[in-house]
């Protein structure tokens, strides 16, 4: 079963190509467009059939950080390049998308696009989280092992609480 579980994760459904192909597009490229056709041969023409099925198992799931944390590891050990800030920023828009509406109006979202999986908490991460009435993290092994990613939890849990005695 273990071993489904790659096939099950629609970033790593794919050949190693496919996960290539963000670093040949031009930049500033938003969007793409795709087709299936027959490559000659025996047939002459292409079928696809099963379209709902692989809609209903594939695109109704939404893509997790175990999911994307899966694809890189996969990737890198194909030596293949894997566009992990493309997934987050996805997340990053959908939140930029969603949270105003659930909040009921707008909706200010920082993210440190500087910070790297190693680099040191700083000054500015303290004052953001410090300012902040909501804390979405990325929960990920990496997060949870991270003693900085632990500090800006303490940091926020720390400002709440403040902000909510006073």
């Amino acid at each position: 079963m273990a071993q489904r579980a790659h096939i099950a994760n629609l970033i790593s459904n794919t050949d190693s190509f496919k996960q290539a192909q963000h670093s040949m597009y031009p930049l500033g490229t938003e969007y793409l467009s795709s087709y299936i056709e027959s490559r000659g041969g025996e047939f002459r023409s292409t079928m696809f059939v099963g379209l709902q099925a692989f809609l209903r198992e594939y695109l109704t799931t939404p893509i997790t950080v175990d999911n994307i944390d899966e694809a890189e590891f996969l990737s890198r050990e194909q030596g293949v390049p894997f566009n992990r800030k493309g997934w987050i920023d996805l997340l990053h828009e959908a939140l930029d998308w969603r949270l105003p509406q659930l909040m009921g109006g707008p909706v200010k979202i920082w993210r440190d696009l500087k910070l790297g999986g190693n680099d040191v908490f700083n000054e500015t991460i303290v004052i953001e989280v410090a300012n902040s009435a909501i804390l979405i993290s990325v929960i990920s092994p990496r997060y949870l092992s991270s003693s900085s990613c632990r500090e800006e939890l303490d940091r926020f849990f720390s400002a709440a609480s403040l902000h909510s005695s006073s």
